[in-house]
């Protein structure tokens, strides 16, 4: 039942009159386009999909389309005619592992949470789908189950991001969102594991390294492990994103 808008729609746009003109030229609605006379593009690209089921151009169409509802920010919609291209290039492995790809990131932008994850979980499932993809495609669901409150499923996406990370900077971002998770579900000793193993990458993003001693100074502090929790907060006064929380915590551990 989930896909069938966009199976109502592919059907929709291929059932249409064979009447108008010219569908097998794009020329004009390209002009449109070009005019930023979307609702006039919109419509001829729509006629040539339903004239010319067997279209040389029909990609080209299809991109327009979603183009147009794009700069409209009309996401909702995008999705749509995403879901009718997957139907139509399904056997055309590179553009449907992009479309694959987009479509998962604008179910994500919409909070569609349940579609998101579905559309991660088939590209992840692709055979074409290699090792230096699957981390991010672990780290979104990992997001996707934090936001949801399944800590546990996130714990294990973001352990397979970690476990899959083709360099250090990837590797340092997911064992940050993992640490966290991890924290959530009261696994402190995994956490400061995580951490640990991340403040000894050498990292460029010295926000990050600064928001990981961060957290784990926290993990410190809550264990009265006080004159640690201070080494960690001392060190990040230079680089944490708000010295100042840093300097508050600071003066509340010295009383």
């Amino acid at each position: 039942m989930r896909f069938l808008p966009a199976l109502l729609l592919a059907l929709a746009l291929l059932a249409g009159a064979c009447s108008g003109p010219g569908p097998g030229d794009l020329d004009a609605a390209d002009s449109e386009y070009a005019a930023g006379n979307y609702f006039q593009a919109q419509n001829l690209y729509e006629e040539y999909i339903r004239q010319k089921p067997d279209g040389k151009a029909r990609l080209h169409a299809w991109d327009r389309l979603l183009d147009i509802a794009l700069a409209h920010d009309d996401r909702r919609r995008a999705a749509s005619l995403m879901e009718s291209m997957l139907l139509e290039f399904s056997d055309v492995a590179g553009q449907y592992k992009d479309l694959l790809r987009r479509l998962a990131t604008t179910y994500q932008d919409l909070r569609d949470w349940d579609r998101a994850l579905d559309t991660w979980q088939k590209l992840l499932a692709l055979p074409s789908t290699q090792e230096a993809d699957q981390w991010e495609i672990h780290w979104h669901m990992g997001k996707i189950f934090q936001y949801q409150g399944q800590y546990v499923q996130a714990r294990d996406a973001l352990a397979s991001c970690a476990a899959t990370a083709p360099d250090i900077t990837a590797k340092a971002r997911c064992l940050y969102d993992l640490a966290q998770t991890q924290t959530l579900l009261k696994e402190k000793n995994n956490a400061r594991k995580s951490l640990d193993l991340l403040l000894t990458l050498d990292i460029e993003d010295t926000e990050l390294h600064a928001q990981a001693a961060f957290l784990l100074a926290d993990i410190y502090e809550s264990e009265d492990n006080i004159p640690k929790a201070r080494e960690l907060l001392t060190s990040i006064l230079e680089t944490y994103p708000n010295p100042i929380v840093v300097r508050k915590r600071l003066q509340a551990l010295g009383k």
